[in-house]
């Protein structure tokens, strides 16, 4: 597995034991992490991590709305070129 490959699936098992507790920049960083790296995953496993963090994406959107750095992530997420491109 490539380095950035095993930073996706480090990120998705971190973001895995998320609870109240998480501080919310730790979630933003995960985020970014598979955001930034799941292009070195197949495309179909690609799509199913960015699919993954878009709950949490939306999650902190919706929790903190005055911070436009979450606001900005839950977009750009969405609009990532794994989670757009065709199987």
């Amino acid at each position: 597995m490539s380095d950035g490959g095993k930073i996706v699936h480090d990120a998705l098992a971190s973001l895995a034991t998320v609870d109240a507790a998480t501080h919310p920049a730790q979630v933003h960083d995960l985020i970014a992490q598979v955001g930034n790296n799941s292009g070195y995953l197949p495309h179909g496993e690609a799509l199913d991590a960015v699919l993954q963090v878009v709950p949490h994406a939306k999650r902190q959107a919706d929790t903190h709305p005055d911070n436009q750095d979450y606001v900005y992530r839950y977009g750009w997420i969405l609009c990532s070129p794994t989670a757009t491109r065709r199987r």
